[in-house]
């Protein structure tokens, strides 16, 4: 009992060393790339690709290929069944995962936005428990991911999906229904809401 105060110290102090010499100073080059973006979208343009990658590989990937040296220099050290040993190891197995926005300059730095979309639905998936068949699940399975990919397309869920359900029974063919599709749907969307007529009357 008396080695876990000490092993959770070690931890915790490592942790911090991890945050404060390496993962800040990566955010840090996300937070201008994030500064960058907007300044373009305020002029009505789009930050280069180009740019991000450029800004990555000059002041992130240093600090990342450091952090990793780091990580291989104490892992000899460290028990290899502890807390700690799991994670260098872990580290050291999702490295190529965990660069790969340093070469990927449409790629974030990591997965948050994706967790916070799909959390309400982990949540309520504890509740609900079970669908009622595979068809169920399926069908609840894809309604989810119409609603998300409609909100990372800038579109309000409802409003998109009124649509949709206005425009799906006249589309007979593929190209058709591939134009229902959030990312294709987007710009019909938006001319449906500055009209005065609702996306039923407009498909009328």
């Amino acid at each position: 009992m008396g080695s876990e105060p000490a092993g959770s110290a070690i931890v915790s102090s490592t942790s911090l060393v991890a945050i404060e010499d390496y993962i800040r100073k990566v955010y840090a080059v996300e937070k201008e790339i994030k500064a960058l973006r907007e300044a373009h979208e305020c002029r009505g343009e789009a930050l280069p690709l180009a740019t991000v990658l450029a800004l990555r590989q000059e002041k992130a990937k240093p600090v990342m290929e450091q952090f990793k040296a780091w990580v291989e220099k104490l892992l000899p050290a460290t028990p290899a069944k502890s807390a700690l040993g799991q994670a260098f190891s872990y580290t050291l197995n999702q490295s190529p995962k965990l660069e790969r926005f340093l070469e990927h300059p449409e790629m974030p730095a990591d997965n948050n936005y994706t967790e916070q979309q799909i959390k309400q639905f982990v949540i309520g998936r504890k509740a609900w428990l079970f669908a009622h068949d595979k068809v169920g699940a399926q069908a609840s399975a894809n309604l989810y991911s119409l609603v998300m990919t409609a909100r990372a397309n800038d579109l309000e869920p409802f409003a998109y999906l009124q649509d949709l359900f206005a425009r799906l029974p006249a589309a007979t063919t593929v190209a058709e229904i591939e134009a229902l599709l959030p990312w294709n749907a987007k710009a019909v969307l938006q001319a449906h809401h500055a009209s005065p007529a609702s996306p039923a009357s407009a498909v009328a």
